[in-house]
C-alpha cells in the first residue's frame, strides 16, 4: 500500500472493515512510514476521546464569540439581501419608465416644433402674402 491508499482506508482499518490481507499491508506500511503512522495515531486518539465521552474544554467565551460571529454574518446577509432587492427594484423602475420618459421628450420636441411652425404660418397668413419666396424667407429667418 502507498500513502494515498492508506489515507483512503484508514477509517476502515480502525473500524475493522478491511480484508485480512489489506490489514497486513496497512500495518506493514505504518511500520515503514512515519507520516502515515502519525496520522493513524492522531485519528485513533480522536476516536478514543469520542468513545469515552470525555469533554473537550473550550476557551473562555468561545461559544459567545462564535454566536456573535454568526449573528454578525446573519445581519450582513440580511443587509446584502435588502441592498440587492432595492437595486433590482430601482433597476426595474428605471427600465420601465425610461422608455416612457424618452417618448415624452420626443413628443414634447415634436409639439414645440409644430407649434413654432404654426405660429410661423399664422404670421404669413396675417401678411396676406402667400408667395413662395416670402414663405421660404420667413422660414429661414426663424432658423
Amino acid at each position: 500500500m502507498n500513502c494515498k491508499e492508506i489515507n483512503k482506508s484508514i477509517i476502515k482499518f480502525i473500524e475493522k472493515e478491511l480484508l485480512p490481507e489489506k490489514e497486513n499491508e496497512f500495518e506493514s506500511h505504518l511500520k515503514d512510514c512515519t507520516k502515515c503512522a502519525k496520522l493513524y495515531s492522531d485519528i485513533t486518539a480522536t476516536y478514543s476521546t469520542l468513545d469515552t465521552g470525555q469533554e473537550i474544554e473550550s476557551k473562555a467565551f468561545f461559544t459567545e464569540s462564535v454566536m456573535n460571529k454568526i449573528e454578525s454574518a446573519e445581519e450582513k446577509t440580511k443587509e446584502n439581501i435588502l441592498d440587492i432587492t432595492l437595486d433590482i427594484a430601482i433597476s426595474k423602475f428605471f427600465k420601465k419608465f425610461a422608455y416612457t420618459g424618452i417618448a415624452f421628450i420626443i413628443a414634447l420636441i415634436i409639439l414645440l416644433y409644430t407649434t413654432d411652425n404654426l405660429f410661423l404660418f399664422n404670421n404669413l397668413a396675417e401678411e396676406d402674402d402667400f408667395s413662395t419666396d416670402n414663405i421660404s424667407s420667413v422660414i429661414f429667418e426663424n432658423f
